[in-house]
This record gives structure tokens, C-alpha cells and sequence, in this order.
């Protein structure tokens, strides 16, 4: 899924923090991701290109108005 299909459903009043992943590890429990915090927007924000076609890696409501949104590096950063 790419941000922009979550972005266009949300409401108005919603906040949308976005995290962009850094590095995964797999642990013997599993895999765990480092992100780091990229920003907030509203709906009638500006989004940068970068942020509009990511694909989500998973997001959650933070409360009723919050979403955090979790996306994938660039293709470029993977290893």
C-alpha cells in the first residue's frame, strides 16, 4: 500500500506522523525496525514526493485525530 491511499481516506482534523525505517534485525523473537521521525501533516499539507509514493510498512492509530504511519527506505538505501 502506498502512503498516498491512506493520506487521501483520512480525515480532515487527523495528524499523520511519519516514520521512515532505517535498518531491520532479525532477532530470534523476530524482526525488529529502527525508524526515524521524518514529520507531521494534516490533510491540506504539502506532502514531499518521497513521503507521497512510499509504500507503508505498517501504521496504527496514535489516539482518535493520530495516525502513525511507518514507511520503507528508499530502494536505493536497501541492502
Amino acid at each position: 500500500m502506498r502512503f498516498s491511499q491512506i493520506f487521501l481516506t483520512m480525515g480532515y482534523n487527523t495528524v499523520v506522523k511519519v516514520d521512515k525505517v532505517t535498518e531491520i534485525k532479525s532477532t530470534e523473537s523476530g524482526n525488529t525496525m529502527d525508524a526515524e521521525y521524518i514529520g507531521a501533516f494534516k490533510r491540506f499539507d504539502r506532502i514531499p514526493k518521497e513521503i507521497w509514493s512510499a509504500r507503508v510498512c505498517t501504521f496504527f492509530a496514535e489516539s482518535e485525530d493520530e495516525l502513525l504511519v511507518v514507511i520503507e527506505r528508499d530502494n536505493d538505501d536497501k541492502n
